[in-house]
Order: structure tokens, then C-alpha cells, then sequence
């Protein structure tokens, strides 16, 4: 059975990985999606998904609305 974990510790614990795995920022930021296409829900959706990030103490995820 799988042990739970607390957010910050698979947080780190996937920075971590991206690390030994020699992933940068860059390297995500180039595979990012651009956005052009979303829908309005997509988008609508997408700010509430920051908006509860940020009411959580957490930096949202960087989106392109």
C-alpha cells in the first residue's frame, strides 16, 4: 500500500528528480503550450486553479490563459 505524503514533500521530492535527471526550467518552459487554442472554460478553469494555488500559501503553475 502507498504511504500518504504531504504536498511539500513530493514537491521537493519531483525538484529533486528534475534535478538528477538534468531537467531545467528551459527545458520545460519550451514544451509549454502556448494557449491559442484553449476554450473559455479551459481558461476560466485554469484561473481558478491559480486562484486556489495562491489561497493555499502555494506559487501557481505558470499558465498561458
Amino acid at each position: 500500500m502507498n504511504e500518504a505524503i504531504t504536498l511539500d514533500d513530493f514537491l521537493a521530492a519531483a525538484e529533486a528528480r528534475k534535478r538528477e535527471l538534468g531537467i531545467t526550467d528551459a527545458d520545460i518552459e519550451a514544451v509549454r503550450n502556448s494557449g491559442t487554442r484553449r476554450t473559455p472554460e479551459k481558461r476560466k478553469l485554469l484561473v481558478r486553479i491559480a486562484e486556489r494555488a495562491r489561497r493555499g500559501g502555494k506559487t501557481p503553475l505558470p499558465a498561458n490563459y
